[in-house]
Formats: C-alpha cells, structure tokens, sequence
C-alpha cells in the first residue's frame, strides 16, 4: 500500500486546525541471519484413520531415518519427531525445492507409507517448514 503525503497532511489540517506538523518516517530493511535461516520440523507418524494428515491422537514412530539429498540422515526421537535446525539449513538453501525421504528399512515390519515419500518443499525462510510422514501397519 502507497502512502500518500498529501492525503496525511490535508487530513491532518482539517482534523486539527491550530496544529501545523509535517509528516515523515524513515525506515530501512537490513537483512538478518538469523531470520534468513530455515529450520525443518516434522514428525514420522501412526496414521490410524489411513488419511495421510497428522490428526489428534494419533502417536510419533520413534527410530525412523529420515535423509535429505545432502547426505543427512537424521533419526526420530521417542515421539516421533525430527528437525533440521537452523544452523544445518545453510547446506539447504531457502527458496529452493527439498527433498526427505524415509529410510523404509527404518519402519516397523508390515509398515506402510500413507504419504508421500519423498517428500518435496519449497524451503522458507525466517520460519517453521513441517514436513511429516504417516505410517500405517
């Protein structure tokens, strides 16, 4: 949205006749590395409606290998859960594509993928991305 000078000062003058100020502002974008990091959350799940969301009441897979096409390979924890941190996403540029996919060696036997895999996403910046895997067996 365009800030319009003239408009600001005519409204100021009719609102308040005897105050004569001029309106101004500075501003400036300085780029951050803290907020031009990524960080990848997700969760390796038990989908037991088989409708590959993750839905209430439905429990993390622990010791699940993720990989990512860089060579990381990371491990779910006792919940299910796993995250790329901030730090380790420099190696996965934001605003492009990323891949995950698990590790089927990984999964509990008779184990059965009910989404994606791999999965792909646009990495964000200055954000959560969540990418999370439903299992049923």
């Amino acid at each position: 949205m365009k800030f319009n000078m003239r408009y600001a000062q005519m409204t100021l003058l009719l609102l308040t006749p005897m105050l004569m100020l001029p309106l101004s502002a500075n501003s400036s974008v300085n780029n951050d590395p803290v907020f031009n990091q990524g960080t990848i959350i997700g969760k390796v799940f038990h989908d037991a409606n088989v409708n590959g969301y993750l839905d209430d009441g439905e429990t993390g897979i622990p010791g699940v290998r993720i990989a990512t096409v860089t060579g990381l390979v990371l491990e779910t924890d006792g919940y299910g859960r796993f995250h790329i941190p901030d730090g380790i996403t420099s190696i996965l540029p934001y605003g492009q594509n990323q891949l995950l996919k698990l590790d089927i060696s990984s999964l509990p036997q008779g184990a059965k993928i009910t989404t994606e895999n791999p999965r792909l996403m646009r990495l964000s910046n200055s954000g959560l991305n969540k990418i999370n895997f439903g299992i049923v067996f």
